[in-house]
């Protein structure tokens, strides 16, 4: 009788703190986003240096806790171009769905390796993951330059395992960067270079100040 009482203690226990994991992973139990990080998103200035902005059609991100802002920045004088994606809410629905699953159900390829990058901004160092893909259109191969990176505080880190590295947080910010890839990478890497600090210092201003 005993035993029977303690294994069916131990399995209830089981249960409810399988279900307490869950709801922490899917975000079930956190408080809704604040609305003014939500809000917020929209006051990212659309001019930056020499960078123009300008807004794309949104995409459906397939949840409604999650919200997304999708632009367009071009170089006045060279005509190069940053297509940017900045996506915040559940880290459980924000951490996952990144470029090499999303990209691959659109009939893009991975072109190379994935690999860590980053740049220094604000006097710290901002890590991503990057790799090249590939597409074959009717006018050719589009190649594309893709850079990730997540945060919750305006520190922007590329984590092995980003949903088990975010699973407490309150929400999340995932960015990308889409660039045209080149040939050796250089030109690219110095868009970005020039692109991403200013881009990331008016996020800290705007978002997490």
């Amino acid at each position: 009788m005993g035993q029977t009482v303690f294994s069916t203690v131990a399995g209830a226990a089981l249960l409810v703190g399988a279900g307490a994991f869950h709801g922490l992973w899917t975000g079930r139990w956190q408080a809704p986003d604040d609305e003014s990080r939500r809000s917020a998103l929209a006051t990212l200035a659309l001019e930056l240096g020499e960078w123009r902005g300008e807004d794309m059609p949104q995409e459906s991100v397939g949840d409604k806790p999650t919200f997304a802002l999708y632009r367009r920045y071009t170089h006045r004088q060279s005509g190069r171009w940053v297509a940017v994606m900045l996506a915040h809410g559940r880290p459980g629905h924000v951490s996952v769905h990144n470029p090499e699953h999303c990209y691959l159900g659109s009939g893009y390829t991975l072109a190379d390796q994935i690999a860590p990058d980053g740049v220094e901004a604000g006097g710290g160092a901002a890590k991503f993951w990057a790799a090249n893909f590939q597409k074959k259109r009717a006018t050719g191969v589009e190649s594309v330059r893709i850079r990730w990176t997540w945060t919750t505080d305006g520190r922007w880190q590329a984590p092995d395992w980003p949903r088990l590295h975010f699973a407490t947080a309150r929400h999340l910010y995932k960015l990308y960067l889409i660039q045209p890839a080149s040939a050796d990478g250089a030109d690219e890497r110095a868009v970005f270079q020039e692109f991403a600090p200013l881009l990331l210092e008016e996020m800290r201003q705007k978002l997490f100040s």
